[in-house]
């Protein structure tokens, strides 16, 4: 359902001016992929170009109860978008998701490639589902398998996509101030390297209560600080 006002609906339908709109949008249940999926600009047997509408200006406020976009699945979905091509700033956005709760900001401009830009806080998500809902943030150190927990803190990610919204993986960048509770690690190589120095019984599942760290993803890799 999609409830709104355009201002000079008149000069925009006659070419002499860009849309300036403000409208409200609510869905019980929303697949943005299959929305991608329908965009023109569909070749044969190659993906889709995603182009920016031009000539608008809008703000739109957003209530969504299921929302899937690949992996990630929410509910409840809320935020305010503004958008003034080529730019998409969304604000107080905030869902229940991977078990827990996400608040934040994200921000999207389309140039050659499109860049994006994520702040957000996170609130007792599973760690194994927000791995597998973002496809390991672009690295293969560590992967779902290997983690248990619940993650909460602070997130900052950037990245960028190609024309058809697909994520470049070497362009991550993401700088996070978790806390980690009732974390497992469980078979990690890196850490099963200790195996001459410690029984490899005690290094295949490593548990503790609680981890505090700042850990940073760039250039494929996961970097966490000693």
């Amino acid at each position: 359902k999609i409830e709104g006002t355009g201002l000079n609906l008149i000069s925009y339908f006659l070419g002499k001016e860009k849309l300036m709109a403000s409208a409200t949008f609510k869905s019980n249940k929303l697949d943005l992929q299959e929305i991608l999926d329908h965009l023109p600009g569909k070749k044969s047997g190659k993906k889709k170009a995603i182009k920016f509408p031009e000539n608008l200006d809008m703000k739109l406020e957003f209530d969504i109860k299921d929302f899937k976009k690949d992996k990630l699945l929410a509910k409840n979905v809320r935020g305010t978008a503004f958008f003034d091509s080529p730019s998409l700033f969304v604000d107080s956005l905030s869902m229940q998701t991977m078990q827990g709760r996400l608040q934040g900001s994200f921000g999207m401009v389309q140039a050659e490639d499109i860049f994006s830009n994520v702040e957000a806080q996170l609130y007792n998500l599973d760690i194994q589902e927000l791995f597998e809902a973002f496809n390991n943030f672009g690295q293969k150190q560590i992967s779902p398998e290997h983690l248990k927990g619940s993650i909460s803190g602070r997130c900052a990610f950037s990245s960028r996509f190609d024309s058809s919204f697909s994520i470049i993986p070497a362009t991550i960048i993401s700088e996070n101030d978790i806390i980690i509770r009732d974390g497992e690690l469980n078979n990690f190589a890196p850490i099963m390297a200790l195996s001459r120095f410690i029984e490899v019984d005690e290094l295949k599942n490593i548990r503790f209560s609680t981890l505090e760290n700042t850990i940073l993803i760039k250039n494929s890799q996961v970097i966490i600080p000693i």
